[in-house]
């Protein structure tokens, strides 16, 4: 059972953040790469959820999946300023050719006041990205364009 959630690879490139996620099953491989995308932005201990917000995935392969998921939490971050700091992952159905999720995300609007921000995700990047069944469950490798 992995127990490191995530760590972040330094002096990886010069603007971006990468970093490796860990995860037991599919759902918390998801769960930790989206707790790190979110970490890379804010400190999470300062949002203050307020929100919850479910969004249905569905995708050819777990690391398709993965890139989606990660890549909606910066649609929402520039789209609806929405931070989370809570993220539970539910696979519905996974086949050799379809997996499927449902994400909650619990969190807050963008404050300045109250927040302690960090770096300003503007994209998932597929440079480096990979996702791999290990013998201690799941591991992805993240570029995020900051």
């Amino acid at each position: 059972m992995a127990t490191t959630r995530f760590r972040f690879l330094p002096k990886t490139a010069t603007a971006d953040v990468a970093f490796k996620a860990f995860g037991s099953s599919p759902a918390m491989l998801i769960t930790n790469a989206a707790l790190a995308v979110e970490s890379v932005m804010v400190d999470l201990r300062t949002i203050k959820p307020d929100r919850v917000i479910t969004k249905d995935f569905d995708a050819p392969s777990l690391e398709k999946l993965v890139f989606n998921v990660l890549d909606e939490l910066v649609f929402l971050k520039d789209a609806e300023q929405f931070l989370a700091s809570k993220i539970k992952v539910k696979v519905r159905k996974q086949t050799d050719k379809n997996i499927k999720a449902v994400v909650e995300l619990e969190g807050q609007k963008i404050s300045q006041k109250t927040m302690t921000l960090h770096n300003d995700v503007k994209a998932v990047t597929y440079h480096m990205f990979e996702v791999k069944k290990t013998k201690n469950g799941y591991e992805a490798t993240v570029l995020v364009d900051v």
